[in-house]
């Protein structure tokens, strides 16, 4: 018999456990802002650069960045609230890895909504970068142009 087995009961409980389901992701809830107010300016300043680029005659003016801006607060607001989906799941489908499932959806939840706002800039690129495979002549020959 492993001398280092221990039953469940006596086992080191898990100190993620220790915190209540609320608690915990109240207490991630910083890192996932502080993502997204890194990712949001991040995003503009590449959709800036891409714009002036590749986009004739760019429309980026100070009312247009103060709109954005407002907007993208907005979005924020709305992440935050799709943010209480974590514990909400946690608490109505009764885990019995709730660590593991703390970990993954965090991570999950945390790096789309970090992602998203740099899928402007990318479609720039692609939509209007002469470079972009976009506009490949294999790829506009299976597009019809």
């Amino acid at each position: 018999m492993n001398s280092t087995f221990q039953p469940r009961s006596l086992a080191t409980p898990d100190p993620q456990l220790e915190l209540g389901t609320f608690r915990w992701w109240e207490a991630q809830r910083w890192k996932y802002n502080v993502g997204m107010l890194i990712a949001g300016p991040t995003a503009f300043v590449l959709y800036a650069v891409a714009t002036s680029i590749w986009v004739p005659m760019p429309e980026i003016t100070l009312f247009t960045m103060l709109f954005q801006g407002i907007g993208y607060l907005m979005a924020m607001g709305l992440a935050n609230i799709c943010y209480f989906l974590g514990p909400l799941g946690e608490l109505l489908f009764g885990l019995r890895r709730r660590a593991r499932y703390r970990r993954v959806c965090y991570a999950l939840g945390f790096w789309f909504s970090v992602g998203l706002p740099f899928l402007i800039p990318l479609m720039i690129v692609l939509f209007y970068c002469p470079y972009s495979p976009m506009f490949l002549p294999e790829f506009a020959t299976n597009r019809g142009m």
